[in-house]
């Protein structure tokens, strides 16, 4: 669903052929929405199939021939419909956090402790990546909305990896 209202929402803003919307996906989505080459062909065909997108060939000089994509009607009022069905209905987030938390006791106290500072430090990569891209998107004047993901996903590292810092203090006193 995510990879379906991603695509139609960039068709929306124009026509568009496989490689654009991958380089899209690449420069200004991919931090919150990662989408492989390969899925964006893939769910394009289907959204052909289903009469959401249509496609024509196009030759350009001496270029090969590249199918551009263009968003139905059928396919605007899918968007729309994906669109506020990912905006107001709630559903629980799993995470693969969770799944290892419940099979935790596996793991010795000390190996769940080195993976967890692994991965506060990943996040925390990702968050300084995010930072820059925040900065260079308030620096651009991006619409609010857009400057809002970066926010939205800084707060979450932040409190994912103040979560993960408190639980590394609960099970060293439980050791």
């Amino acid at each position: 669903m995510e990879k379906e209202l991603v695509l139609l929402g960039l068709l929306k803003e124009g026509p568009r052929h496989g490689y654009e919307l991958k380089r899209v996906v690449d420069e200004k989505i991919s931090t919150f929405a990662p989408i492989s080459a390969g899925s964006i062909y893939y769910t394009l065909k289907g959204l052909e199939r289903d009469g959401l997108v249509s496609m024509t060939k196009k030759k350009k000089g001496r270029y090969p021939e590249k199918e551009v994509y263009r968003i139905t009607e059928k396919g605007e009022g899918k968007f729309r419909e994906l669109l506020k069905k990912t905006c107001f209905n709630i559903k629980r987030l799993y995470r693969s956090m969770d799944i290892v938390l419940y099979f935790m006791n596996y793991l010795k106290p000390e190996e769940v402790i080195e993976g967890l500072r692994n991965r506060i430090s990943q996040i925390r990569g990702i968050r300084e990546e995010t930072k820059g891209i925040y900065t260079k998107i308030r620096k651009e004047k991006y619409p609010y909305y857009i400057q809002a993901i970066a926010q939205r996903n800084i707060r979450f590292m932040d409190e994912e990896i103040a979560w993960m810092e408190g639980f590394i203090r609960k099970i060293k006193v439980n050791l």
